[in-house]
């Protein structure tokens, strides 16, 4: 089962099931309340007509296939039905996901309550309308193409029908619609990754949302259609590609579009590769009494076989995973702490399989939000612990509310998106499912009046090879977007979005800044955005530094007029984005008689107290007609380029990089020791007689013997 499930649902979301298996949504005593034939792996479930879903009940979900019957949902991942809102001050202003381009035909438009009904105006004329899904998402297909650019489109939602009115004013969506681009639409991307054989999901970008795109198979030279209302989206094929792969093309056109000559895209191609194993599954080991256990790399649509191997039984389960899905926590019978548990993968006729065994459940503490939490705050951020799972839930006034869909924590401070956003004078608290299936509430916090918001500062220095950036003063909850236009002119790039909390403000980047980026952002909540204020630019600091030896050096070695160690070259670079270091050199040995050792230093100089540099070791041979024993006679040569590659965290951190960008370097060379072989004199005679002195060709003394009461360090001599 899914959440949320609000009292307006007109669906319930059930996730795993078989194709062909009769799926029955029904409250914990068994009454049903929803059912349909499950299509696999994800089905939206009607509920039955005459049936009204209410706030508290329980709801659990059955399959039955061939006659047999499973397990209802475990009872701790029943879905708690949400209250709906009783008045529009409850309900902030929605956003469009979609971007609003001329001659659109589909728009996609985000956080509604779960169940509402949207609609969207044209010139205030309804365009379309749809009932938004378990995650607030409503998406339509228009009545008519959005109108020339320019135009204002508005959005609303509002209660079903049959459901008390809501009260007070509604709070409306707008946004402009933008121009298409000029001239030919450029033709779709077909990301990575590629689907193979077997597969029928096939990821697409690249799209003018609102175009029709039209994936075409070589095999059968068959075309499947669909409006995209997003720029990438997974096109879900009505077939698999055969065993054996097959070629397609890709292109978008915007048909309905007569206000002006729109000339469909060239084809992008792609090959699908033959069928091949799936890769090895990665699964999270479970908690004593888990009754969800979390798995990686799968492929969307493949058969899932779950065996709970015990002492004195052995449990078979059988799902689908949810198209599109890579991960996915998979609902089990409470896990015993004896247990092994193996999945196994079927694709065609492959197959992989990991086992993992059942761990010792360790209740963390109760959870906490990070707060301040402010209206139309679109994310909250939770103190937990990694492997819990957590939702976010909500009192505006008519009772709890699921607002965020069920979330695993992959680290100890988790943000979740939730919708509708936050609102003000709410109270919100997240809920806690352990690894073991504990399920415990944090402390409730009220909401509060965002502040003004202010043009986004990030945090400095930028550098080139960062993946991410930092805002410091982007109000909590707020939704905030990365922009460049390189070398301060032409387009404009976005870099990267997130909803961000004052506690988790990160915002990864598409990819890695580079020197000719000039950075900004801007932050949006509810209504309000910063986009059209002054903005805060910022430069991109080189991400690679190297330093170089100005000139040749030479050390004489004293034992010749010509004989000297060279320095003919060196050089120091240094990366910001790994931290890696190398030094590297070239020297020489000119003396013919003695082989030299040295050390090459290098030292940035940085403001107090900041220290980095490096060194390397060196040995050299005697020069070519120099001597033919010592390091020769062991393969060292008389010149060599030395590398040294080494990372340090050092060279990561912003402000130490910021320094060594503006460093110098100062090249030392340590202590040069020069060696010959010639060979020691001879020995003279020794006579070991009674009471003669130590021998002096003997290094160190002998050992004094432990019988004898002979002096230290000397052995009586008998």
């Amino acid at each position: 089962m899914v959440g949320p499930i609000g009292e307006w649902m007109p669906v319930v979301l059930v996730e795993g099931c078989l194709p062909g298996a009769t799926i029955t949504v029904q409250m914990v005593d068994g009454s049903p309340v929803a059912s349909a034939v499950s299509g696999g792996g994800a089905d939206q479930v009607p509920v039955h007509a005459g049936v009204v879903l209410r706030a508290g009940q329980r709801l659990v979900a059955v399959q039955e296939l061939d006659g047999q019957i499973s397990d209802p949902t475990p009872d701790e991942l029943a879905v708690v039905v949400s209250a709906a809102p009783t008045s529009h001050l409850q309900l902030p202003p929605m956003v469009f996901r979609s971007r609003l381009y001329e001659c659109a035909r589909a728009v996609w438009v985000a956080a509604a309550a779960p169940g509402a009904v949207v609609t969207v105006f044209s010139s205030g004329v309804v365009a379309g309308t749809a009932r938004a899904d378990t995650f607030g998402d409503a998406r339509m297909v228009l009545i008519t193409p959005l109108p020339k650019h320019g135009a204002t489109i508005q959005a609303t939602q509002s209660a079903p029908s049959g459901f008390p009115l809501l009260t007070d004013v509604p709070a409306i969506t707008a946004d402009s619609v933008r121009p298409l681009p000029a001239g030919e639409l450029p033709p779709p991307v077909v990301g990575a990754p590629l689907p193979i054989g077997c597969e029928n999901a096939v990821l697409i970008g690249g799209v003018i949302d609102g175009a029709q795109v039209t994936v075409t198979r070589q095999s059968d030279a068959t075309s499947s259609s669909a409006t995209f209302d997003s720029e990438q989206l997974w096109f879900v094929l009505p077939k698999p590609f055969a065993s054996q792969g097959d070629h397609i093309e890709v292109t978008q056109q915007m048909p309905q579009c007569r206000a002006r000559d729109v000339t469909p895209s060239k084809p992008a191609a792609a090959d699908i590769a033959p069928a091949a194993p799936p890769p090895p599954i990665s699964l999270a080991p479970p908690c004593a009494g888990s009754a969800l256990l979390h798995a990686e790399s799968l492929r969307g649509g493949a058969a899932l076989t779950v065996t709970i191997t015990e002492p004195s039984r052995t449990t078979t389960l059988q799902y689908e995973v949810p198209p599109g899905r890579s991960s996915w926590d998979i609902p089990v019978p409470r896990l015993p702490a004896d247990a092994a548990v193996e999945v196994t993968e079927a694709v065609c006729t492959f197959e992989t399989s990991t086992t993992v065994y059942v761990i010792d459940d360790q209740p963390p503490l109760p959870p906490d939000l990070a707060v301040p939490l402010f209206s139309c705050g679109r994310a909250v951020s939770v103190k937990t612990r990694a492997g819990a799972f957590v939702e976010i839930w909500a009192d505006s006034g008519s009772g709890p509310a699921q607002i965020s869909a069920r979330v695993r924590a992959d680290r100890d401070l988790t943000t979740v998106s939730v919708f509708p956003y936050l609102t003000a004078k709410q109270t919100v608290w997240a809920l806690q499912l352990s690894c073991g299936g504990l399920q415990q509430d944090s402390p409730a916090y009220l909401t509060h009046p965002h502040p003004p918001l202010d043009t986004v500062e990030l945090q400095g220095p930028l550098i080139a090879g960062m993946g991410s950036v930092t805002p410091v003063n982007a109000v909590s909850g707020s939704h905030v977007t990365v922009f460049t236009s390189p070398d301060g002119r032409g387009g404009v790039e976005l870099l990267g979005e997130r909803d961000t909390t004052a506690s988790d403000p990160q915002i990864r980047l598409g990819r890695r800044l580079t020197t000719s980026d000039v950075v900004w952002a801007v932050q949006q909540m509810c209504t309000e955005s910063t986009a059209d204020r002054e903005r805060h630019t910022y430069s991109v600091l080189p991400g690679e530094m190297r330093f170089t030896l100005p000139a040749p050096r030479r050390q004489l070695s004293g034992r010749s007029d010509t004989g000297a160690f060279v320095v003919h070259s060196a050089d120091f670079a240094c990366r910001f984005a790994d931290g890696a270091w190398i030094l590297y050199t070239y020297v020489e040995n000119t003396e013919t008689g003695y082989d030299c050792a040295t050390v090459v230093a290098v030292t940035l100089n940085l403001p107090t107290p900041l220290k980095f540099g490096a060194t390397i070791d060196i040995d050299l041979a005697a020069a070519d007609d120099g001597l033919p024993i010592g390091l020769a006679s062991l393969g060292y040569p008389s010149s060599v380029v030395c590398t040294r590659r080494e990372t340090s965290a050092l060279l990561q951190d912003p402000d130490t990089w910021a320094a060594v960008v503006a460093a110098t370097a100062q090249w030392i060379t340590h202590f040069v020791t020069w060696r010959n072989y010639e060979p020691p004199p001879e020995k003279p005679d020794w006579f070991d007689e009674h009471n003669a002195p130590p021998d002096p060709n003997q290094l160190f003394p002998p050992l004094p013997t432990e019988t004898d009461d002979a002096p230290d360090y000397y052995v009586k001599k008998k």
